[in-house]
C-alpha cells in the first residue's frame, strides 16, 4: 500500500487536489466522461480505442472492456460527446509516414459503431496526430496541421468532409477547439513558442480576437493545452509545462489546470503533478460531474487519474488517502498549489461543458452544445464524404 497526502488549494476555483489513483489498465490517451452511474473510461491500447464503465472509485473490470473500432493501427485518439447523443471519435495512424492518415468513427449512446469515415490516408502533406476535436451545434471539426505546421480543419457536415486551410488558427496539434454557444463563435486554443494562446473566429474563420492566455509558467515551456471543459460560466483548461533543460523524456512534463471566465480572463492556475525528470506525464484529459473535476494522464504505459474539487473554499489540508496497490511503480507526486508567473493575459475559448444529471441514454450532459442539432451523416452519405473533400483557404 502506498499513502498519498492530499493537497489543499486556496484558489477561487480549484479546491483540494486528491492523491493520484492508478487505473489498472495499461495504455494511453485516457479520457473520462460522466455516465448515469460513475464514468465512461476510454483509453488506447493495441492499436484500438477502448471503452469500459468505471465506478466512482475509478475501478474498471477487465471483463467490461471492449474495443470500439476493431482496428490495430490507430495511434492518437480523441473522443467527444455530440449534441444528439452520439459520440465522435477521431484517430490518426502511421501507414507510410508518421501521422499520414486520419479517421472518424461515430457511435450511438451505447458505443455501438454506426459509421466510419476515412478523412485521409497516406497523405504526406498533413500531420494528423494529436487531433483537436469538436462536436457541437455550431461546428463539427477535426483539427490538425499541414506539413508547414499551419493549422487545418476538416469540417464535417451532411454533405461530407471539407478540408480547410485555417492558418490563422493557433497550432492545433495537441490543442483544443471549443464552441461558444451564446456568441456563436469558435474558440481555438493552441501552443506557440511555449505560450498557449486563443483565437476566436466566426464560422468563416474570420478572426474576432487573438491573444495569449496568460498561463506561461516562469522559466518553463508551457504546451499542449489539450483538454478543455466548461462548468457553468467557467472554462477549465488542462495543459503541460516543463523546464526544457531538465532532461525530460520525449514530450513529458507536469500537468497544470487553468480556470477562466467566459471572456477568458484567468481566474485560477494550479499545478496538479510534481513529477521529476526524466519521466513525466503526457496527454492530459478532463471530465466533470457535479463539483468533481477529474484529470487523467498517462505515465509511460500507466494511466492515472486525480480528482480536484471545485469551489471557492479551500479544503482540508491534512487528509491522507490510500491508493491501493501501485503495482510496484512509484506513483506520481501531487504538486503544491502555485500560480504561474510571467504570463500575459489574452483571450481564448474552451470546449465541452460538463453536466451533472445524465439523460436516460447514459450520455452525460456534457458536450457544450444544444441537443438535437443535425450534423454528421451515416450510411451512404458517410461513404460519399470521401468524394466531397476539397481544400479551400479562408
Amino acid at each position: 500500500m502506498v499513502l498519498f497526502a492530499s493537497l489543499a488549494v486556496a484558489g477561487p476555483v480549484f479546491g483540494r487536489i486528491d492523491a493520484p489513483v492508478r487505473v489498472d489498465l495499461g495504455g494511453n490517451w485516457a479520457r473520462l466522461a460522466p455516465a448515469a452511474s460513475g464514468w465512461w473510461f476510454f483509453y488506447a491500447a493495441g492499436g484500438d480505442y477502448r471503452v469500459a464503465p468505471m465506478d466512482d472509485a475509478f475501478f474498471v473490470r477487465h471483463d467490461d472492456v471492449r474495443g470500439l473500432t476493431g482496428r490495430t493501427e490507430l495511434k492518437d485518439n480523441q473522443i467527444v460527446a455530440c449534441p444528439d447523443g452520439r459520440w465522435m471519435h477521431g484517430a490518426s495512424a502511421d501507414l507510410e509516414m508518421p501521422a499520414d492518415s486520419a479517421y472518424l468513427f461515430w457511435y450511438d449512446a451505447e458505443f455501438r459503431l454506426l459509421d466510419e469515415w476515412t478523412l485521409a490516408e497516406r497523405d504526406t502533406t498533413l500531420e494528423l496526430n494529436d487531433p483537436a476535436l469538436l462536436c457541437s451545434d455550431g461546428a463539427v471539426l477535426y483539427g490538425a496541421v499541414d506539413e508547414s505546421y499551419d493549422s487545418v480543419v476538416y469540417e464535417i457536415g451532411a454533405d461530407g468532409a471539407v478540408l480547410v486551410e485555417a492558418d490563422q488558427l493557433p497550432f492545433l496539434q495537441g490543442g483544443s477547439l471549443a464552441w461558444e454557444a451564446e456568441r456563436g463563435t469558435l474558440a481555438a486554443i493552441g501552443g506557440g513558442g511555449g505560450s498557449p494562446y486563443i483565437v476566436r473566429t466566426d464560422l468563416d474563420y474570420a478572426v474576432i480576437e487573438s491573444r495569449s492566455l496568460g498561463i506561461e509558467v516562469k522559466g518553463e515551456r508551457t504546451y499542449w493545452p489539450q483538454a478543455v471543459v466548461r462548468v457553468g460560466d467557467t472554462w477549465i483548461l488542462a495543459h503541460m509545462s516543463r523546464v526544457e533543460s531538465a532532461g525530460w523524456a520525449v514530450d513529458t512534463g507536469n500537468v497544470w489546470l487553468a480556470a477562466f471566465d467566459l471572456d477568458w480572463t484567468l481566474l485560477d492556475h494550479v499545478q496538479v503533478t510534481a513529477l521529476a525528470p526524466p519521466t513525466g506525464a503526457m496527454r492530459p484529459g478532463l471530465a466533470v460531474k457535479g463539483d468533481q473535476l477529474v484529470v487523467s494522464y498517462d505515465l509511460l504505459s500507466e494511466i492515472w487519474v486525480q480528482s480536484v474539487s471545485l469551489g471557492a473554499e479551500p479544503k482540508d489540508t491534512g487528509h491522507t488517502g490510500d491508493s491501493g496497490d501501485s503495482g510496484g511503480t512509484d506513483p506520481p507526486d501531487t504538486a503544491t498549489s502555485e500560480d504561474s508567473a510571467g504570463g500575459t493575459t489574452d483571450s481564448a475559448d474552451g470546449a465541452d461543458t460538463a453536466g451533472t444529471d445524465p439523460p436516460e441514454s447514459g450520455l452525460a450532459d456534457g458536450c457544450g452544445c444544444k441537443p438535437g442539432a443535425p450534423f454528421a451523416p451515416t450510411g451512404l452519405l458517410g461513404a460519399l464524404a470521401l468524394l466531397s473533400r476539397r481544400r479551400v483557404r479562408r
